[in-house]
């Protein structure tokens, strides 16, 4: 018996569009930043504008850790229909 997991294909899309809009919103952000800097500028100046450009590797590590989290549930189902399959 072998089996697939994965994500619905609706979580899948959320994931997309929610990446999408963080990086869009980071790039906004980060030009607009670009944009006020004056030669008076310093380097706290630039830490709202940092912050939101973060989002978008806020979102990769979460998916990355979820993805860690899903093989250890995948090899723990797959252990248990190895062990029921040979009761039967």
């Amino acid at each position: 018996m072998t089996g697939h997991f994965q994500l619905p294909p609706t979580t899948r899309l959320f994931m997309l569009v929610w990446m999408s809009a963080t990086t869009l919103i980071a790039l906004a952000v980060i030009i607009a930043g670009l944009l006020q800097q004056s030669p008076d500028s310093r380097a706290v100046d630039a830490l709202p504008f940092i912050l939101p450009a973060l989002l978008p590797g806020v979102g990769l590590a979460v998916l990355k850790w979820a993805e860690r989290q899903g093989r250890a549930d995948e090899a723990a189902v797959g252990l248990w229909l190895k062990q029921v399959m040979s009761e039967e």
